[in-house]
């Protein structure tokens, strides 16, 4: 017998009852309830077409409401495949959750709502994937992959404000934005540090990692001043800083920890408050940031580029002047959408006009990279020569993605590689002094992200 549904009825007649009340489709997730008979649970399997996909089964508390409301036994549940699985299989039945009882198999029905939601996400699917059969598989494009204007047809859709991904991670804002919510970050905590909603030993943990940073800062900033070679950090807000009245987190903005730690160097020369340009940005004239991705938008990257520069007395302000971007665009992969639909969804990223720098060359290539032997991120080397670029200067970066590998003009590396004449980015949130020996650069920038700031790097 299941703790809790002792005192609970259970009926004999016919098939035992349940319901599907929402789907994961980037995980394979199916929840619901399903009803006891004789105190069991029928035994649960996700079934496409003749084959069953089931990793795993979990059950959930007893289910008093459907209880009081059918007067039966029941449980909550969630059965995964482990797997994406296909909006449109499932609106067509061929993957559906399967209880089995005796000799019989029958699959649970969905609630009004999930329906309602399954058929919205379908009508948004590109019909070479709604093929009702095997399993549901991403576009085969890597994040950060753009999709040329035309190339396919795209159509939005609406959800809820404030519906949240089954991961927990991604939450649905206004006006079509997703934000992150949850992850390894933790970044919903983050902001509730110090609060009376957060961890009680808030305050103390906004100490410690103020300390903590403002010791790593003070470190890099004389090491790099016995070398002669000037030094600038850089933290980027998150979006949901920026965009802070389209999130539906009851949350103050930005986080505890982030504002202590522009509070404590704000006088530094080495230090670019670069939240303070996007306190006075104009979403109506241009968005700050992406609708379905993490990162900002391209005249983001531009106008933190030109405040870098400007910092470091390398602006040209008749360059960057010229510079227009728009009416084209192409479309861009998010990464946040697949987390709450089960497949990706596209952002419109504006294109700098084709003369934009044109004449410094239009597609700037690193002539080397070096990545890790573990397929990640973190300890990827790129460099970039360009003999045409109107600043003669070697920038040193370590950084992440808002500088990235380049390809795209939200990435602030879009900008540098074509801004300079020698350009080298290390993907890495700490400092490697053997590489600023090394490389004898002009300046060095170091840069990381608001949610970053809950994990200190090496001194």
């Amino acid at each position: 017998m299941i703790p809790g549904l002792e005192d609970l009825p259970s009926t004999a007649n016919d098939f035992p009852q349940g319901r599907v009340e929402s789907i994961d489709f980037a995980r394979g997730a199916f929840s619901g309830w399903i009803e006891l008979r004789n105190g069991q649970v029928p035994p649960l399997q996700i079934r496409e077409s003749n084959i069953f996909r089931t990793k795993g089964v979990t059950l959930g508390e007893a289910r008093r409401d459907v209880s009081s409301a059918k007067g039966i036994a029941a449980v909550g549940f969630t059965v995964s495949a482990g797997q994406p699985i296909s909006p449109f299989n499932v609106q067509n039945g061929v993957t559906a959750v399967h209880a089995l009882w005796g000799t019989e198999d029958h699959p649970l029905p969905t609630v009004a709502s999930c329906h309602a939601l399954i058929n919205k996400l379908v009508d948004v699917m590109p019909n070479d994937l709604k093929v009702a059969r095997g399993n549901f598989s991403h576009v085969n494009t890597p994040i950060g992959t753009r999709l040329g204007l035309g190339s396919i047809k795209m159509s939005p859709f609406e959800m809820p404000v404030g519906t949240t991904s089954g991961d927990g991670v991604t939450i649905v804002g206004e006006r079509g934005n997703l934000f992150l919510r949850g992850g390894g970050n933790s970044l919903e905590r983050q902001y509730a540090w110090g609060s009376p909603s957060g961890p009680p030993n808030g305050k103390q943990l906004i100490e410690r990692f103020a300390d903590e940073w403002l010791q790593t800062f003070h470190k890099r900033a004389q090491s790099l001043a016995e070398m002669g070679v000037p030094f600038r950090q850089l933290v980027i807000p998150e979006k949901n800083s920026v965009l802070a009245d389209l999130m539906p987190l009851d949350v103050a903005t930005p986080t505890p920890l982030y504002r202590r730690l522009i509070d404590a160097v704000a006088t530094e020369d080495w230090f670019i408050d670069s939240l303070d340009l996007f306190r006075t940005w104009d979403e109506s004239v241009s968005p700050s940031w992406m609708k379905v991705d993490s990162h900002f938008s391209t005249q983001s990257a531009l106008a933190l580029t030109r405040t870098v520069l400007t910092n470091l007395d390398l602006c040209e302000d008749a360059l960057f002047d010229s510079v227009r971007i728009g009416p084209n665009f192409e479309y861009l992969r998010g990464d946040m959408g697949w987390r709450l639909v089960g497949f990706d969804l596209y952002d419109r990223l504006a294109l700098p006009d084709e003369h934009t720098l044109s004449e410094f060359g239009p597609a700037i290539d690193p002539v080397s990279t070096v990545e890790p032997p573990d397929g990640g991120h973190i300890g990827t080397r790129v460099n970039w020569v360009n003999d045409l670029a109107p600043i003669d200067r070697h920038i040193l970066v370590f950084g992440n993605s808002y500088f990235g590998n380049g390809k795209n003009a939200n990435q602030m590396s879009w900008w540098f590689s074509r801004l300079f004449k020698r350009f080298t980015l290390v993907w890495s949130p700490d400092v490697d002094m053997r590489i600023i020996e090394r490389l004898n650069p002009d300046a060095v920038i170091c840069q990381t992200v608001e949610r970053f700031l809950a994990k200190v790097p090496a001194v």
